[in-house]
């Protein structure tokens, strides 16, 4: 990319109706299942005998809520959420 701006490389946040280029709906075309998202978690669910083992979490911008492996849960400082617990171990990467 050319211009006058410095490349900071800080993480932001925004939403897809705010991008310019390409157009949104090419962007929602080009989304892999790699894609981070955010959301609230709402409700915690069982597995068989584990309990807390799914979230439910709502998910702005998206209509419907999301069920997601407990186990899959990060914060936004990449820790791990302990289901029985309800605690965060860091995970390094």
């Amino acid at each position: 990319m050319m211009g006058s701006g410095q490349t900071t490389r800080r993480r932001c946040s925004f939403r897809l109706a705010d991008v310019l280029c390409p157009d949104p709906n090419q962007v929602l075309s080009q989304m892999t299942p790699e894609l981070k998202v955010d959301g609230e978690v709402v409700f915690m669910s069982d597995r068989g005998k584990e309990p807390e083992g799914f979230a439910i979490v709502n998910v702005e911008g998206i209509l419907s809520p999301l069920i997601v492996p407990a186990e899959n849960l990060r914060s936004s400082e990449e820790s791990v959420l302990n289901p029985n617990t309800g605690t965060r171990n860091t995970r390094l990467r």
